[in-house]
């Protein structure tokens, strides 16, 4: 194959990717094909494709068709203030957004917000089931409501039907990709560069956040050497809005569109590709630092055997084969993707009180918006307050009630996202439970020395007589190693209609490290609405107004 580089050109690459002097390296384009290589040489091969420039639209995201922000004005010490209701992860900074929006922020005339919190709907269970389409996003619209109900005095409820709302903030980040990718003749992949232009519509948003998670996701694979560009580029357009995953789906689906250019390129096996550049502990560690964790704790190659052997994958393969063969107007595919998903535990705070009547209520700062952190938090609560108990246990889970905090309760409530705000609510109630716990415990044992076996009720009747202080408040902040690597793997078989179109899911498998589950059952209904909720952004690619 003959060399399209100059010299200097390969100089540049060679001080780029700190490859060695005498390595020789040559440019291929998309008509070339390897005529066996020397071992000893890499192959560059340059290509640029899109993502989500058709205005993908996810239709798995809420169910309700309206999106409510409530505001109301009051008078409190001489002092103007409102209540905003707003169906955001983020109302803290809801809160401060309404000041600063009224370009008067520090004076007396500027409107004070009291408290900002999400909406609870009971019948869904669900704090920001009427939320808009981007999770984090805080929304202007909340800003308007607030300082409308500031100037006219007077309570003032705004909505937006779902097609606007979806106008507004629907969609992820869309994108042009470029990229230089180095590697061998076995499918080894040396190095990669990436050249990423991202839409980032009229406003920053969520957009400065967007490059680190797109990287994140992407070091999945050992790329050798890695190097990358990413500009932001400020559009007359919308801003994308922060959903699910941002950033981490787009750097998934950009590694695997250069895994398979480079396996259909070498005419070698996809299956091939992935498996030899999957990470090694050592390159793990390299990629990711510290959230590698221990040796033992890297099991994504095991989650791929087993995920093989578990879906009988080779068979099917062969089972697919065959099918394509004698059919001509169907055809079947099936394919595996790994996953590596970093996260970084944020800092929650959390409050338990336990009533007269021996209930118990508990407050977080995490939002519950479906993913069933509530549900957790109930679990754990019971379960920490139990600990009064070493062998007999109480049953205390259908005392426990959560209740929606706002940032008045809990001042410091922070950001619901990065998939860490369960477990790290659980943590802040599971201490806030062991203080309780330690205030109960002398109590308890002088109260059986007297009466033999008590029941909660009697407990928490005699500590309310003693004047035991019955609510117990934490703010748990994770350590600077709390950081760590989520790891998985999907294998999906489809069917398509070369005539029609028409796409048919015919079977799915999705392994799974989720560590120890804090609630099994939740968990498993998360794995299975996150693979829904891809399907909406890979398959559905425009949104029709009916």
């Amino acid at each position: 194959m003959e060399s399209r580089f100059d010299e200097e050109d390969a100089l540049r690459l060679v001080r780029t990717y700190e490859f060695p002097t005498n390595l020789e390296i040559i440019l291929a384009t998309p008509s070339d094909r390897p005529n066996n290589p020397p071992s000893d040489t890499v192959c560059f091969f340059w290509d640029q494709f899109l993502v989500g420039l058709r205005f993908p639209i996810h239709h798995f995201i809420l169910e309700v068709f309206e999106i409510m922000w409530r505001a109301k004005a009051t008078e409190r010490l001489k002092l103007r203030a409102v209540e905003i209701e707003v169906a955001t992860e983020k109302e803290v900074a809801a809160r401060g957004l309404v000041p600063a929006s009224s370009g008067v922020e520090g004076t007396q005339s500027a409107p004070e917000v009291s408290a900002a919190r999400a909406p609870v709907h009971e019948a869904a269970g669900d704090a920001t089931s009427s939320a808009p389409a981007g999770e984090e996003t805080v929304d202007t619209i909340a800003t308007a409501c607030a300082l409308t109900a500031f100037k006219l005095r007077h309570p003032i409820k705004m909505y937006l039907d779902r097609s606007t709302d979806m106008v507004m903030v629907g969609g992820r980040h869309p994108m042009k990709i470029t990229y230089s990718v180095g590697f061998k003749s076995d499918g080894k992949i040396t190095a990669l560069y990436l050249n990423l232009l991202v839409n980032a519509g009229i406003s920053e948003d969520y957009s400065p956040l967007i490059s680190h998670a797109i990287i994140t996701c992407l070091k999945k694979y050992n790329w050798g050497a890695l190097a990358f560009d990413i500009k932001l580029c400020k559009m007359n357009l919308t801003s994308k809005s922060s959903m699910r995953a941002p950033g981490q789906v787009q750097g998934s689906y950009i590694a695997e569109a250069i895994i398979e250019r480079v396996a259909s390129f070498l005419s070698l096996d996809v299956d091939v590709v992935r498996k030899r550049n999957l990470h090694t502990y050592e390159s793990l560690k390299f990629f990711y630092g510290s959230s590698s964790g221990e040796a033992p704790e890297y099991t994504l190659p095991a989650i791929v055997d087993e995920l093989f052997t578990s879906a009988s994958y080779f068979n099917r393969l062969e089972m697919v084969l065959h099918f394509n063969s004698c059919n001509k107007w169907k055809k079947r595919g099936i394919s595996w993707v790994p996953i590596v998903y970093e996260v970084e535990p944020m800092p929650t705070p959390g409050k338990v009180s336990i009533l007269n009547d021996g209930s118990i209520v508990v407050e977080v700062g995490g939002i519950e918006i479906g993913q069933g952190l509530w549900t957790k938090v109930k679990q754990m609560a019971a379960f920490g307050l139990e600990q009064l108990w070493d062998e007999e246990k109480k049953y205390l889970l259908d005392r426990v009630r959560i209740i929606q905090a706002d940032t008045l309760s809990l001042v410091q409530g922070g950001l619901t996202a990065g998939s860490t705000k369960s477990e790290a609510s659980c943590e802040a109630v599971r201490l806030a439970c062991s203080i309780l716990v330690s205030r109960l415990k002398p109590l308890k044992q002088s109260l059986e020395e007297q009466m033999g076996s008590i029941s909660w009720d009697t407990l928490i009747t005699q500590a309310n007589l003693q004047y035991v202080n019955l609510s117990a408040s934490t703010f748990w902040v994770a350590d600077d190693t709390s950081s760590y690597l989520n790891y998985g793997a999907a294998i999906s078989e489809v069917e398509i209609d070369v005539l029609t179109g028409a796409t048919t899911i015919l079977r799915a498998d999705l392994t799974y490290d989720c560590g120890q589950s804090l609630s099994p059952a939740v968990d498993l209904g998360q794995v299975e609405g996150s693979f829904v909720q891809g399907i909406g952004f890979f398959v559905l690619l425009i949104l029709f107004n009916i």
